[in-house]
This record gives C-alpha cells, sequence and structure tokens, in this order.
C-alpha cells in the first residue's frame, strides 16, 4: 500500500513539474533566490535547463548562484552555456570577464596570505568583496585573515557577513564555531595565569558571540567563585545548567556554592540532580554527606559516604569524611579502619592523618599515633592539630617524654584557632593532680 501511494505521489509530482514551462521555473527560482533558498533554486533551475538546455536565461541565473555560492568552476561552465546559446549578449559577456577578475584577485589574495602579508590579502578580499558583494567567499577569506590575526570579532562579523549572502556556507558556519572556541581557549590562559577579570572578559565575549556556549557560564562561574562573588557564581552556573540540564560538573558546582552561601537545603537539591545525570558521581554524594555530617544527622552522612565509596572505590575523601563520622560517634576502631584506607589513596591528607593520630590517641596506641601525627606535620609544619596529637602522643603511657611534648604543644598554641585546646593539654601535663578522677 505504501509503495502504491509513493508511486501515485511521484506521479502526481513529475505532472506537476512537467505543467511548468522553463519561464515558468525561472519566475520560481528567483523568487527562491530572493528568499535565500539557494539549494532550491539550484534543483528548480537545473529543472528547466533539463527541459530546455538553449534556455540561457536559466543557466546565467544558476551561473550567478553557483558564484554566490563559490563553486567558480559550475559558475564558469554555465556562463560559457549561456554565452554559446546567445553569444550576443553582452550582459553574459560581462558577468563570465567578472569571473575571471574575481579568480585573478582571489588568487592574488591567498598567494599573500601564504607568504604572510595578511595586510595585503585583506586588502586584496576587501576589493573583491566591494567590487562584487554578493561573493561570499570575499567575506570568508577576509575573516581568515582576521584569525591569523586573532582579531577575532572581527573575524566573526567577516563570516556573518558571508553567512548572511549564502546562508547555507558551512564552512563559514564552522570557522564561527571555531573562533569562538580559540576565544574561550584565550580565557582559559588568562584564567591558568591568573588574570581572572580578563578571564571573565574573554568569556563574556564567548557567550556575547554564542549565548548557548554553557561552558564560558561556568569559568564565569567559578572564577566569581575565587572572587568571593557567591551571588554571581550561582547566577552563572544556573545560567550554564539553562542551556545544558544534563552538566554534571555544573550542578556540583551549583550545590557547592549554595552550601558556601549558607543554603544547605538547595545545596542538597543540585548534588541530588548531579546524581540524577550521573549515578556514579561520588563527589556530589560526599558532598551530601558533608551536610548531613555538618547536621549532626551521623547514619545518614554514613549512608552518603558509602554510596560515594561503592561507585568509587579509590575516592580518598569519601573514606576520610566516613572516619571523621566515627569519630564523632566515637567508634575509634571503624574510624581508623577507614582513616588508614583513605591516607593510603592519599598520602597528603592533613585531615586524615591528623583524625587518625587522633583515633589511635583515643585507643591508647599512642606510637601509631606518634606516627600518624608527624605525617601530618611532614606535609604541613606547624599544622596545629596533629602537633597536638604529637603532643598527647608523646605524654601518653608508654612513651611519657614530657619535655616533646610540651614542646608539640606550645607550636600548637601559636595557631589561635587551636590555642585552648593547646593549652589545655599543656595544663593536663603541668597540672595532673587537677584532672584526676
Amino acid at each position: 500500500m505504501k509503495f502504491v501511494k509513493t508511486l501515485i505521489f511521484g506521479s502526481l509530482l513529475l505532472a506537476l513539474l512537467c505543467s511548468q514551462t522553463p519561464e515558468d521555473l525561472l519566475v520560481t527560482a528567483e523568487s527562491q533566490i530572493e528568499m535565500k533558498e539557494f539549494s532550491l533554486a539550484v534543483q528548480t533551475l537545473q529543472q528547466a535547463i533539463d527541459l530546455d538546455p538553449t534556455f540561457a536565461p536559466a543557466a546565467f541565473k544558476l551561473a550567478l548562484v553557483f558564484l554566490r555560492t563559490g563553486d567558480m568552476q559550475k559558475s564558469q561552465s554555465l556562463f560559457r552555456q549561456a554565452i554559446d546559446v546567445d553569444p550576443e549578449n553582452q550582459e553574459y559577456r560581462d558577468e563570465f570577464d567578472r569571473i575571471n577578475e574575481i579568480n585573478s584577485l582571489m588568487g592574488e589574495g591567498k598567494r599573500f596570505m601564504n607568504s604572510g602579508e595578511l595586510d595585503e590579502a585583506y586588502d586584496i578580499f576587501d576589493k573583491v568583496m566591494t567590487q562584487f558583494p554578493f561573493f561570499a567567499n570575499a567575506a570568508y577569506s577576509m575573516g581568515g585573515v582576521k584569525i591569523v590575526q586573532k582579531q577575532y570579532e572581527v573575524a566573526i562579523k567577516h563570516f556573518r557577513q558571508a553567512l548572511e549572502i549564502y546562508p547555507e556556507f558551512s564552512n563559514a558556519q564552522s570557522a564561527i564555531k571555531t573562533v569562538i572556541k580559540n576565544m574561550y581557549n584565550d580565557g582559559n590562559t588568562l584564567y591558568k595565569r591568573g588574570d581572572l577579570e580578563g578571564a571573565v572578559e574573554a568569556y563574556e565575549k564567548v557567550i556575547e558571540f554564542d549565548s548557548t556556549f554553557y561552558q564560558a557560564c561556568y569559568q564565569i562561574g567559578v572564577i566569581s567563585t575565587r572572587m568571593g562573588d557567591i551571588d554571581q557564581a550561582i547566577a552563572y552556573y544556573k545560567k550554564a545548567l539553562n542551556i545544558l540540564p544534563t552538566y554534571t560538573k555544573g550542578w556540583y558546582a551549583l550545590g557547592l556554592a549554595q552550601k558556601r552561601d549558607t543554603d544547605p537545603e538547595n545545596a542538597v537539591i543540585s548534588f541530588q540532580r548531579a546524581i540524577d545525570v550521573d549515578p556514579t558521581y561520588a563527589r556530589a554524594y560526599v558532598a551530601i554527606g558533608e551536610i548531613f555530617l555538618n547536621r549532626q544527622e551521623y547514619e545518614n552522612a554514613i549512608d552518603k559516604f558509602q554510596i560515594a565509596i561503592s561507585v568509587q572505590p579509590d575516592y580518598a575523601k569519601a573514606y576520610e569524611n566516613l572516619g571523621i563520622t566515627y569519630t564523632r560517634l566515637e567508634q575509634w576502631a571503624d574510624a581508623i579502619t577507614q582513616l588508614e584506607i583513605a591516607v593510603q589513596f592519599n598520602p597528603k591528607s592533613l585531615t586524615g592523618w591528623y583524625h587518625l593520630a587522633e583515633s589511635f590517641n583515643k585507643t591508647s596506641d599512642c606510637e601509631n599515633a606518634l606516627r600518624c601525627a608527624r605525617q601530618a606535620i611532614d606535609v604541613k609544619a606547624n599544622y596545629a592539630p596533629a602537633l597536638i596529637e604529637q603532643g598527647v602522643a608523646y605524654w601518653c603511657k608508654g612513651i611519657g617524654d614530657k619535655t616533646r611534648a610540651l614542646n608539640a604543644l606550645e607550636k600548637a598554641r601559636n595557631d589561635g584557632r587551636w590555642r585552648k585546646v593547646a593549652e589545655y593539654e599543656i595544663d593536663r601535663i603541668k597540672n595532673p593532680d587537677k584532672y584526676k578522677e
């Protein structure tokens, strides 16, 4: 049945086409050209030529279309065909001469390009564009010069000019994407150099030329976070996610910004959206777990950290946070188990080694506590929490080195955030009778 319908439709279409004269088709093609529907115009004009190969106006018009779209070989061939049919037509001969002039000028411009004489090349292409304003390749070539000169905004202007002439110009479309990507990469380079304001300016230019470039929105969010402008960071992360709702990193970054903005409820929602997009995104589980940990919802925190470990078994942060949760519950053996794994995966983890030293001290394993405290201090000298655990370990049963214990605690005392804890431990050593049960 489908075959029969197709056959009937094809027959009707053929009958319709056959009912049109070459003149009718030329009128239709002219309307299509005015609407910049060049592919359709090519088909229509070719139908007119197929119906009457001696119909010179169709060959001439098709030659002009191919000139506009940059197919010089076909354009020249069709101009010759029109001239052969109507050798007295001066317009046909003038246009054929124009093609030769365009070819000559474009060849000269390309030679300048190849020799690195960019300004000269640009001037030649500009001359072509002035004399032949419907020649899209001239505008495209001008854009090519500006890419080499890294004048990206001007390049995009020329590529858009080429597309205005010939909307189906795929090379110009690709070139615009390339230029925008180059602008984005320039922003990345500035960001890596520490020029944050320059990077933001580059990313904003990217967005100006391509409002769907979600990566640029994301990067402005990252820089805004670094600069402490959390409101702007959140706004740009949301822009990125409006463009690409499945952008996992975007949801995670938005959650971190919301968490920093003391909005844990929305942060959890954002982290969960990241998980919805990618159920193996371990960092999002850990981020939610940390919010539960801060709320003292320990069982919920443990659940999230364990899921993170199940989806990424080598993720040190998950083991570390799980260990810290067990320290809050004073489940020291479980804390030691998880923290030992954490520091194996991340030997430079200050908090991992510190909490491991703390857990060993709580179980009176002073030698291991001392070992772990030293590991943390090796990573960061004068790290107060580790110095405190080192002091406690030196003074504990089995070692009893009062001098080293007090020395470590005095160093810890220099950190104002840990001064009270250090002074408490110093007082315990100096005045043990006060603390007898």
